[in-house]
Formats: structure tokens, C-alpha cells, sequence
């Protein structure tokens, strides 16, 4: 069975885990939905990504998984916590979802729809949240929510430690490849990179 993110150490978990919120925090557009493409590719071998045509674009769908009929459009600006930012978010998610209808439900059935903000860890905000409840309502789809960084870490964390690695690019350190280490310093030195990345953002 491949080594699973429960059979890591506490510091191994943590330096994972660093290093995936550094990744999030450090893409914005094309990047991010790049590295949501690499991760959700690998947790499930049924999503498929789906490359922008020319003009046409991706006609609201950046990836989807036919058989659950569920679809992902993802936004990611550089400071997501703006005001612009927030509303730019909401109208995207509508304009998303009435280009998605429009183009695809013909082919597959449309029953949840998972709108992908990469807020960097400030969390849901209100005219998101509105403008996909609407959405649900109005077109009564089973499931039709944001699709958040806290929820990104989550698919991320399901990933066998040699997909985390290749996600990452880079090896997680593993006691019984190296000597005498020394685990209350890297402990230190990650808390400290998180600490910084999380006030730089407010």
C-alpha cells in the first residue's frame, strides 16, 4: 500500500503542509489552476481538465467528473481579499455557471457545481456565498459552493506521499535518511515560514 500523509511523522506532516500553503499562496491565475489541476488529477483518476479552445475558451469548465456530474471553475486573483476582488468573484461565478449550463449540459449532467476561489486561507465572504446560493436555487442543483484554499489542502492531503512529492517537487524528509536531525529546529523553522506567510497576507 502506498505511504499515505497518516504514516508521515508530525514534523513530516508539517513540512508538507508548509510547503503546499506556500504554493497556494504564491499562484495566482494560470498557476493556480495549473496546481489545481495537478492535484485533482492525481486524487481522481476520473476528473478530467479541460484546455481553454481559442476564443471559446473553456466555456465555464476547467475540469469536471462526468460520472458525479460535478464541475469546477476556478478564480484565482492576486489579492483576493479586495473589495474588487470579492465582486469580480461573485459575478464570475454566475457568468461561470450560465456559460457551463449553455455549453455542457447537453453532454453530461450538471448537478454540482464547485466554484474554485483561491482566497488564500481568509475564508469564505458574503457575495460569494450569495451568488452560489442563488445559482443552487435557481437552477436546483444538488451541491453549489466555494471551493476554498482550507478545501484545496484537504484534496491535497488524500494524495499518496509520492504524489504530494511530485505536486511539491520536492522530497519529504524521512528520519532514516538522515542523521541526527534535528527535529525541534525544523519544527521552529517551518512554525516561522507559516507564521510570515500568514501575516503578510493580512
Amino acid at each position: 500500500m502506498a505511504e499515505s500523509f497518516e504514516d508521515l511523522t508530525p514534523e513530516q506532516r508539517l513540512f508538507a503542509m508548509t510547503m503546499f500553503k506556500n504554493s497556494i499562496y504564491a499562484a495566482n491565475g494560470q498557476q493556480y489552476e495549473e496546481l489545481f489541476i495537478d492535484v485533482m488529477t492525481r486524487r481522481d483518476s476520473r476528473f478530467r481538465f479541460v484546455k481553454p479552445q481559442g476564443s471559446i475558451g473553456d466555456q465555464g469548465n476547467d475540469g469536471y467528473i462526468p460520472e458525479e456530474g460535478r464541475y469546477f471553475q476556478v478564480f484565482s486573483p492576486q489579492e483576493p481579499a479586495s473589495t474588487r476582488a470579492k465582486a469580480d468573484a461573485a459575478k464570475k461565478a454566475k457568468d461561470d455557471f450560465a456559460k457551463l449550463k449553455s455549453h455542457w449540459s447537453e453532454d453530461f449532467e450538471i448537478v454540482d457545481f464547485r466554484f474554485v476561489f483561491n482566497d488564500k486561507y481568509y475564508g469564505a465572504v458574503p457575495e460569494i456565498e450569495h451568488a452560489l446560493n442563488e445559482t443552487k436555487a435557481e437552477h436546483s442543483l444538488n451541491e453549489c459552493r466555494a471551493f476554498l484554499a482550507s478545501d484545496f489542502e484537504r484534496e491535497f492531503m488524500q494524495l499518496p506521499v509520492s504524489d504530494m512529492e511530485a505536486v511539491l517537487k520536492s522530497v519529504i524528509p524521512r528520519p532514516e535518511h538522515i542523521e541526527d536531525i534535528d527535529y525541534a529546529a525544523l519544527t521552529a523553522v517551518l512554525q516561522h515560514i507559516v507564521d510570515n506567510q500568514v501575516s503578510s497576507q493580512r
